[in-house]
């Protein structure tokens, strides 16, 4: 092997199989042993994320400027929603009305909240591993090790997150409204990086927000097949994690199949059939909300904000200024696949909309048989002709 380039990748990619096929191999030893531990400890993920959040340096919210961003956020809201469905047309959803409260958050609040979705997320994972294992959940260092990777990506998204809809999947009680967050301090310090003025760039993120809120609330089955298919995948990759062989994944990067270039070829090799084809059902939903709701942005932004130009142009700008520790940090731990959800999902969008309109988009929210495959959102014209027949 000359090729110095091509060793280092090797030896990066087999670092790699060693260290994840040693946690796994850590797993799955001490889940054989006896202890009581949760598979994750909540506590130490939040005293992780905060401490990687840099909140003390952004600065934390007073009850009393929470209420009043909060106040700014609705008017927002309230500005916006009547246009927003204008364009979105009625329908069967001509009686819908938007009713999720912003919420203004800092950056440990924001963390907090995303524990409590996270961990009624990860209960069916640890129901599913309590019924095959009894009580032999999890030991010390599988509990750290899954704590800290979690505490690691909160406090990283933490300082980037501007605004959030949380669609409140798999809670034990039915909810007819997510929640709808808005960092605060991300927020304001984006702005002034940017040198954007305060209530457009508002506005902005208010649009995307606000799009994944109707696309949820309007139309209740999504949230119902959304859960179904996380519930399938959760309790699926618990059984695999049982019976997981870490030599797998030594034998996947001498085939060259583990590449953090690529985390969805990473991903997808570890996967059973049945796992790939709701991870596929998953990617391409997640790649329609995140490209509908950029769609609806570019929309109406230049119509209601007068600066709207100049904001796409920052931000985008803004995404390509990642220091390559970030872009590194964003390949392993798969964010890169959610930014590729943005341009593919939008560019679906995009050509429906201009082929067909906005009318003929929106039958995808009529139910499951109307989404888009995997397949399709690469190739939105077999999405067309499919509709057509229906």
């Amino acid at each position: 092997m000359n090729d110095p380039k091509r060793a280092r990748r090797l030896a990066t990619q087999l670092a790699v199989a060693f260290l994840v096929g040693a946690i796994a191999g850590v797993a799955q030893n001490a889940a054989r042993r006896r202890a009581t531990r949760e598979l994750i400890d909540w506590d130490r993920v939040y005293q992780i994320g905060s401490a990687l959040s840099g909140a003390g340096l952004a600065g934390g919210l007073t009850w009393a400027e929470r209420e009043s961003w909060e106040s700014h956020f609705r008017a927002i809201v309230e500005r916006v929603a009547p246009r927003m469905l204008q364009y979105l047309g009625s329908g069967s959803v001509a009686a819908f009305a938007f009713g999720t409260r912003p919420e203004a958050l800092d950056r440990r609040a924001w963390i907090e909240a995303n524990i409590g979705s996270f961990g009624t997320v990860f209960a069916p994972v640890e129901d599913t591993l309590r019924q095959r294992l009894g009580d032999r959940l999890s030991g010390p260092l599988n509990q750290q090790s899954s704590s800290v990777v979690l505490g690691i990506l909160l406090g990283f998204l933490s300082r980037r997150v501007l605004g959030q809809y949380d669609p409140a999947l798999l809670g034990k009680e039915a909810v007819s409204t997510g929640r709808l967050y808005f960092v605060v301090p991300n927020l304001e310090q984006s702005r002034q990086q940017m040198g954007l003025p305060k209530n457009q760039f508002e506005t902005w993120v208010v649009f995307h927000e606000l799009t994944h809120s109707w696309q949820f609330e309007a139309h209740p089955w999504l949230r119902e097949f959304m859960n179904d298919r996380v519930r399938r995948l959760l309790v699926s990759a618990s059984d695999r994690l049982i019976q997981f062989d870490p030599g797998e994944l030594l034998r996947l990067a001498m085939r060259g199949e583990l590449d953090l270039r690529q985390p969805q070829r990473l991903l997808s090799g570890l996967m059973s059939a049945e796992q790939r084809e709701i991870f596929d059902q998953l990617q391409a939903l997640m790649s329609l909300l995140e490209g509908f709701s950029n769609h609806v942005m570019d929309a109406l932004g230049p119509e209601m904000l007068p600066d709207y130009e100049l904001i796409a142009q920052q931000f985008e700008a803004r995404q390509q200024r990642k220091s390559q520790a970030e872009r590194l940090f964003v390949r392993i731990t798969g964010l890169e696949m959610k930014l590729e959800q943005y341009r593919i999902g939008e560019k679906f969008v995009d050509y429906v909309v201009r082929e067909r309109g906005i009318e003929f988009m929106n039958r995808v929210w009529q139910g499951p048989d109307t989404l888009p495959s995997l397949d399709e959102i690469y190739d939105p014209d077999r999405w067309v002709r499919r509709l057509s027949l229906l």
